[in-house]
């Protein structure tokens, strides 16, 4: 460690593991915390039509896309590859959000 170089590795390695423990936390508390269909409703009124979201469901699918509906049983969500939206029934999802880091790149 004598010459700098090996420094940076180990700040690199070390940055890398404070990074990977801190992802791999959010998904585990987010998995963790139990939703209830009244929450889901308002986590996807709060968001709003217009706007990106994913969900997990019971059967232990994710389901992401644009909101496009918002109903009082159940929303809709539009995959950008998708002709239709799909109906997801409040519920139905077991988890709100995700690893969905392509969220924060499409941003209104």
């Amino acid at each position: 460690m004598g010459d700098g170089v090996g420094r940076g590795f180990w700040i690199v390695r070390i940055v890398a593991l404070v990074v990977g423990l801190a992802v791999a936390g959010s998904g585990l508390a987010l998995a963790a915390t139990p939703v209830d269909a009244a929450t889901v409703k308002q986590k996807v009124e709060a968001r709003g039509v217009g706007k990106d979201f994913k969900v997990g469901l019971g059967d232990g699918s994710t389901v992401s896309g644009e909101i496009v509906w918002i109903g009082e049983e159940k929303f809709q969500l539009k995959a950008k590859k998708e002709p239709q939206p799909v109906d997801v029934s409040y519920a139905q999802v077991t988890r709100v959000g995700g690893a969905a880091w392509w969220m924060f790149w499409r941003r209104r």
